[in-house]
């Protein structure tokens, strides 16, 4: 672990604000995730994040301040896990809690898979697609679902809505930019059965965030066409006369003075 990251400042606020403890052996597992990456991004392009400090304070810190978002118990959902953050950071602290973690591209999700092991953490890995995991068993599975860096608003909500339980919520770090998404996307949460809210980010000791958190609750039942394939995937709509019409759709009739 770096000298520079202050770990047990950061796991002792964190427990502040869950009231939860993290499992005794968070640090041991986060230091050997994070020597593993770092090795493992010297053959391939897992992150950008190649210096330990940097990793520590700007991928696992940020991860990290996640976890008193998450709901209390339940299984979780991570979609686009990419090298593992936020969701086998999570994992980390919580152990024996299930994880799915989702990543369509094989080298991210072989090494989601050889860390999983490695850690000793209840995970497992699917390499597939998340539009197409929202049609199958995994579909209602999750108490919560996190997703960093997948895309625009509403493609995070209708790849992560499908995927959550009545009662569930999304938590989806937005940065500082238009973190609420346009009203076709908010159209398009509404749809899905969502209700949105936004947090800020919280720092820890040693780093500060100013961005926004979304926080999307699943209100009612996502509709049984959702999630949609590309190119409608992730598309805005607007609500006309109780029922949903497609952002494109929209702007094709608008066009034509329909």
């Amino acid at each position: 672990m770096s000298p520079e990251v202050p770990f047990a400042r950061w796991l002792a606020e964190l427990e502040e604000r869950t009231g939860r403890a993290a499992d005794q052996d968070a640090a041991r597992r986060l230091d050997l995730y994070v020597q593993s990456l770092l090795l493992a991004a010297e053959r391939t392009n897992l992150t950008a994040l190649r210096d330990p400090e940097r990793l520590w304070l700007e991928g696992i810190g940020p991860s990290l301040t996640l976890w008193p978002l998450l709901p209390a118990w339940g299984p979780m959902v991570d979609v686009g896990s990419g090298a593992g953050m936020p969701g086998l950071v999570l994992a980390c602290l919580e152990p024996k809690r299930p994880w799915l973690l989702i990543d369509s591209r094989a080298k991210p999700a072989a090494f989601l898979t050889e860390m999983v092991s490695a850690l000793g953490v209840s995970a497992r890995v699917t390499n597939a697609r998340a539009e197409e995991i929202g049609h199958g068993q995994e579909r209602q599975h999750g108490a919560g679902v996190t997703a960093r860096a997948v895309g625009s608003l509403g493609l995070v909500a209708e790849l992560a809505l499908p995927l959550l339980r009545l009662g569930g919520v999304l938590v989806a770090p937005r940065g500082d930019h238009q973190p609420k998404g346009d009203a076709l996307e908010q159209g398009l949460i509404g749809v899905l059965g969502g209700e949105m809210r936004l947090v800020p980010e919280q720092g820890l000791s040693g780093f500060s965030r100013r961005g926004q958190v979304a926080l999307i609750d699943k209100r009612r039942p996502t509709p049984p066409a959702y999630p949609r394939r590309p190119p409608a995937l992730g598309q805005g709509v607007r609500v006309v006369g109780g029922s949903a019409q497609a952002g494109g759709e929209q702007r094709q009739k608008a066009r034509k003075g329909g």
